[in-house]
């Protein structure tokens, strides 16, 4: 009966995962259950002595999932940072400077994958897996750079090759493009 359970709990969160995309849920109900097992536990040692049906214990966790679900995104809205970078404006500006194109990427501190340098930087993880319309190809003419202080200057020399700035769009990523 507990394997039944817990099978279909993973059933409920994998199609809660599908149904509510959102780039952080996966982070808030792992978040949230991982808290409350331990409590749970405890709290059923106390109260229920005697074995508990498994029907209420379903009625219970549905109930604390379906809570979950429903006010675990309100929390993260509200209690998240407030800054212009934030998924869906980096899409949208990506969208906006390379639409279909493929680019390669130039990306500063907060973006790059310093401390797990086999996985992709931001912008690459984003055009590799379909999440953007810009495409990621190394030594491609346009570069789209990216850093959290804005700063870019009118030329980057990459490598051998130079490019020059040609956009800047909010939240502050720019466009260069390769010197013929």
């Amino acid at each position: 009966m507990m394997r039944a359970i817990q099978v279909a709990l993973a059933v409920v969160l994998a199609l809660v995962f599908l149904l509510l995309y959102r780039p952080w849920l996966p982070e808030i109900v792992a978040f949230g259950v991982g808290h409350a097992v331990v409590p749970a536990v405890l709290l059923r040692r106390v109260l229920f002595r005697p074995a508990v049906p498994g029907r209420v214990a379903c009625a219970v966790g549905g109930v604390v999932l379906v809570l979950l679900i429903t006010v675990g995104p309100w929390l993260a809205d509200h209690y998240a940072e407030r800054t212009p970078w934030s998924y869906s404006r980096i899409r949208a500006t990506l969208d906006a400077l390379c639409g279909g194109i493929g680019v390669e990427t130039d990306e500063g501190l907060a973006f790059a994958a310093l401390l797990n340098p086999q996985y992709d930087s931001v912008l690459r993880y984003m055009m590799k897996r379909g999440l953007t319309t810009c495409r990621y190809e190394p030594s491609s003419d346009v570069l789209i750079a990216v850093v959290r202080d804005g700063q870019y200057p009118a030329s980057k020399t990459i490598g051998r090759a130079t490019f020059y700035r040609e956009l800047v769009l909010p939240p502050g990523i720019a466009r260069y493009r390769r010197a013929p």
